[in-house]
């Protein structure tokens, strides 16, 4: 899906998959990260948002005065990523259930 982009495998490493992070392409989306959340729970699927870019944590925007705007390619970054569920006794009607969910969300948010 265009909307979408998913991690990136290559044939000469080997990912851990503890983490999935989706971007969102969200230029060709008519929600935010925050209504994507949102509706992905509506649809009974639950996600997280695990990395923060170090200059928007308190201690360093505070110790350092890091504004927004300071970094704006990890903060557009920042914007558009979710982790979707992922862990070791994740049965495929799951992995099924998170694809179908993520599917119906973007078909109705797009642009």
């Amino acid at each position: 899906m265009p909307e979408l982009e998913i991690p990136v495998t290559q044939d000469y490493a080997r990912h851990a998959w503890h983490l999935y992070i989706l971007k969102l392409n969200l230029e060709k989306l008519s929600i935010d990260r925050t209504e994507f959340i949102d509706e992905l729970k509506k649809e009974q699927i639950g996600t997280s948002v695990h990395f923060i870019p170090v200059p928007m944590h308190p201690y360093y925007r505070d110790t350092f005065g890091f504004k927004k705007g300071d970094f704006p390619q990890a903060e557009t970054t920042f914007e558009r990523i979710i982790s979707l569920p992922l862990y070791p006794r994740m049965s495929r009607q799951d992995t099924e259930d998170v694809v179908e969910a993520v599917r119906r969300v973007v078909e109705r948010s797009r642009r």
